[in-house]
């Protein structure tokens, strides 16, 4: 029965369309496709700010074979021999032909060979792996690779009659640049057919899923780079053919690369915010590079530059999207709020429980971090990468403000809003609020106050309002490296030649193994801490953050105008701030 509301709770949100589309292509799965007849033309490559590092933590060159996803294969005709049984995600890696792009461009077209007639047989013929592989052996084929002409012809001719309408989402924007690239890299009416396709397709595409802050729909920085990339190959596509670009793109992609800046802490590293793992998309700044070199104007339009340089230090919000950045330039310090739907309504796929939760970069190092993702198959380890301990979330009675499962999809949503940010003497702070913890108490409330103090002092403070006694649990990962000693006060926290403490009144802190996405198929073990508390509600309870081994009392006091006192004290050294108050605890 819970297996049948789960699902009736994710497709209950899906578009008719979607649905529709997807029988439509489970009708025709299998059915053959004639490769048309078209004329290869002369293509400038994509510049080489595109190129994937060849030295990844998941994919590249090793040795005599290649490891894709973190699983060694090695080409012997026309199949490929792996060192284990690979996952499907694995498989679809190795038929993305980014190795055989990358061996072409290398200047080794024996090798390129081998690799595409090992890679090709027997591979996934999904649309997305189509698209992928469209878009690296078109620069295979630049390269010299002639041989790909006509895997690109027949790859095209698919993607064309089946465009993953059912997904939408980047798989979608995907399929629409691989049309208009394969569209510029052959002439004749299949290939016009394909390029007006794919203008089409990623025409809806930036109207539906950029937000108006510049954020991709689906908020993940890994996402949002792997859109921005394909937007800028459908630029450079249609500009070595002289044509106009697909409405709207280039306003789009300008906005996406504005927010690119907004998105790195001032560790220098990208928010890690839901799917996605190092190395899986462009470096931003090879992004940013690209698109200066295309000459988009950051504003969204006309011919200025987007001009690089260090990632901003201070405040910032995407309110469509739904997250904050607590920052002082100062303090090197910064921390995220996350007040966003758990996943957009049609789309579960890279969805997580993680409402209300926050990264902290406290001293120019990355102290609570979020996971990432290093697997995508259901399991025991995707559903642990999309609840909280995976990031600094909460939980009532164990229930988490959504709850996604299996690989994919997302059932029960609780709600997520009223992102407020501000500053006051100095304390900067972001405010949000989640409810839906429909398990536990239908109508239990959370509400998160993430303040920085100017001395760089992190103090949350969590409210709970409900009936009854109940159990809630904050959790907070730390980065890999870092050490925890839970004690009375909280815990001592060792990392990166320092020591932090971390002070928890009213709370039992506790000790658990986390682990950390370091790339697709490879992670490693991390300390996560465990806030627990039990009591009526409503609730109040704090956590902070203070340089140095010296426990610290922390407290806060309702004061009149809805505001709460926050006072933190070490020895002589006391802070205090003043940040907004929900309902009084």
């Amino acid at each position: 029965m819970k297996s049948l509301l789960r699902l009736a709770e994710t497709v209950r949100r899906l578009r008719p369309s979607q649905v529709g589309h997807r029988i439509v292509a489970r009708l025709a799965r299998g059915r053959a496709v004639a490769v048309p007849r078209v004329t290869p033309v002369p293509l400038p490559p994509l510049p080489a700010a595109s190129r994937r590092p060849t030295l990844r933590p998941f994919d590249g060159p090793d040795g005599t074979g290649w490891r894709f996803a973190g699983r060694r294969a090695v080409p012997d005709g026309a199949r490929l021999v792996w060192d284990g049984e690979p996952s499907l995600l694995q498989r679809y890696h190795a038929a993305y032909a980014e190795g055989v792009r990358a061996t072409a461009e290398a200047g080794d077209l024996d090798g390129a060979r081998r690799w595409l007639a090992a890679v090709v047989p027997g591979a996934p013929s999904h649309p997305y792996v189509r698209a992928r592989r469209v878009l690296a052996l078109v620069e295979a084929r630049s390269a010299g690779l002639v041989e790909a002409d006509p895997v690109v012809a027949a790859d095209a001719e698919a993607l064309v009659r089946r465009p993953e309408w059912d997904v939408r989402g980047n798989h979608l924007v995907c399929n629409g640049a691989a049309l208009v690239r394969a569209g510029a890299a052959f002439a004749g009416p299949a290939a016009r057919r394909w390029a007006r396709r794919g203008a089409a397709v990623l025409s809806t595409c930036v109207a539906d899923q950029v937000l108006p802050d510049g954020l991709h729909f689906e908020r993940s920085p890994v996402y949002h780079a792997l859109v921005l990339e394909h937007l800028l190959v459908a630029l450079a596509s249609a500009a070595a053919r002289g044509e106009s670009p697909p409405r709207g793109v280039a306003a789009a992609a300008a906005a996406m690369t504005r927010a690119l800046d907004g998105l790195e802490l001032p560790d220098g590293a990208p928010v890690r915010w839901r799917d996605g793992a190092p190395g899986v998309a462009l470096p931003f700044a090879a992004l940013r590079a690209w698109a200066h070199e295309r000459g988009l104007d950051p504003a969204g339009g006309g011919d200025g530059l987007v001009e690089g340089g260090d990632a901003p230090r201070g405040p910032r919000t995407f309110p469509a999207a739904g997250l904050a950045v607590v920052a002082d330039p100062s303090t090197r310090c910064a921390a995220t709020l996350v007040v966003a739907p758990p996943c957009p309504a049609d789309l579960p796929a890279h969805g997580h429980a993680d409402a209300l939760s926050y990264e902290a970069v406290l001293g120019g190092t990355r102290v609570v971090a979020a996971a990432g993702t290093a697997a995508y198959g259901a399991g025991p380890a995707r559903d642990r990468d999309r609840r909280p301990g995976a990031f600094a979330g909460a939980t009532l009675d164990g229930v988490a403000p959504a709850d996604p499962y299996g690989a994919f999809r997302v059932g029960a949503r609780g709600f997520v809003r009223r992102l407020e940010t501000g500053v006051t003497k100095g304390w900067r702070f972001a405010v949000g609020v989640s409810g839906g913890f429909h398990d536990a108490v239908p109508h239990a409330v959370h509400r998160r106050v993430v303040a920085l103090s100017p001395a760089g002092t992190l103090v949350v403070v969590d409210e709970w309002t409900g009936d009854g006694t109940h159990r809630v649990d904050a959790f907070l990962p730390l980065a890999p490296g870092f050490t925890a000693t839970p004690d009375a006060e909280g815990a001592l926290v060792v990392g990166a030649g320092r020591a932090r403490r971390l002070s928890a009144p009213g709370a039992t802190v506790t000790l658990e193994e986390g682990f950390y996405a370091e790339g697709l198929g490879a992670a490693v073990a991390r300390p996560v801490l465990r806030l627990a508390a039990v009591g009526p509600l409503p609730m109040r309870r704090l956590h902070a953050w203070t340089d140095g081994p010296t426990p610290a009392s922390v407290h806060a006091t309702p004061i009149a105008g809805g505001e709460l006192r926050v006072v933190v004290a070490r020895g002589s050294v006391v802070e205090t701030g003043w940040v907004p108050a929900g309902r009084p605890a």
